[in-house]
């Protein structure tokens, strides 16, 4: 069996900008896609005020996932990386 689990996240990351016209569906500095093992073109998943669409100076979480194996679930953790008010790292965690 195979499970769907969180394989990364910035938490806590700051919206610089929001152009409803973009080609992409999120811009993301790459240093942080690099911390937190993120690829271009990843799907991901924005948590928080996007259910609102979101807005210069809105607080997201940025989130990817993997499949793992059932017996390699038990033990996985995602990694982290939680950032400041200007997007710079703080912490980064598996």
């Amino acid at each position: 069996m195979q499970r769907f689990m969180m394989k990364s996240k910035i938490h806590r990351a700051t919206v610089t900008d929001a152009d409803l016209h973009y080609e992409g569906s999120i811009t993301i500095d790459e240093r942080l896609m690099e911390a937190a093992n993120m690829v271009p073109y990843e799907q991901v998943d924005i948590y928080d005020v996007a259910a609102r669409k979101v807005a210069k100076g809105d607080l997201v979480i940025i989130a990817t996932y993997v499949s793992v194996d059932d017996e390699e679930s038990k033990t996985w953790k995602p990694k982290c990386v939680r950032v400041d008010a200007a997007n710079k790292i703080k912490k980064a965690s598996r």
